[in-house]
């Protein structure tokens, strides 16, 4: 086991099971996330944003998955009802397509993403 899916592990408890989730897809997982973040931007918060991008990663699979085998949409909740217990979810295009970060924000590991890039200082180049 590497040390970024142990931290994965330890960070988000519910991908705790080996048995449901091994170490190689961890790993792989964690590898597409930091693919997708640039090290010297991100800086100290490098590692911490490719485990949340990478359990967010996991989630929507776990989703999709569900949805596939007959399961809950693997979109997002649209509305709650308490009263004879009726849950709508969104579309799972609306989940999943679309501009900026409609996705991450359907996983509490993407919301933590996103507060965590907020914090990352973006440098940015004026052209004349």
């Amino acid at each position: 086991m590497s040390a970024a899916s142990d931290k994965l592990r330890r960070k988000y408890p519910a991908f705790s099971d080996p048995g449901d989730f091994s170490d190689t897809l961890l790993e792989e997982c964690i590898t597409d996330a930091k693919d997708e973040l640039d090290q010297d931007s991100w800086g100290d918060l490098y590692e911490r944003g490719a485990i949340a991008l990478a359990a967010h990663i996991i989630e929507l699979g776990q989703r999709a998955a569900s949805a596939g085998a007959g399961g809950a949409s693997a979109g997002g909740i649209g509305s709650l009802k308490t009263g004879d217990e009726q849950i709508n979810y969104l579309a799972t295009g609306a989940a999943v397509a679309g501009e900026g970060d409609v996705s991450l924000r359907t996983t509490p590991y993407g919301l933590e993403f996103l507060r965590l890039q907020r914090q990352v200082v973006r440098p940015f180049f004026v052209v004349i």
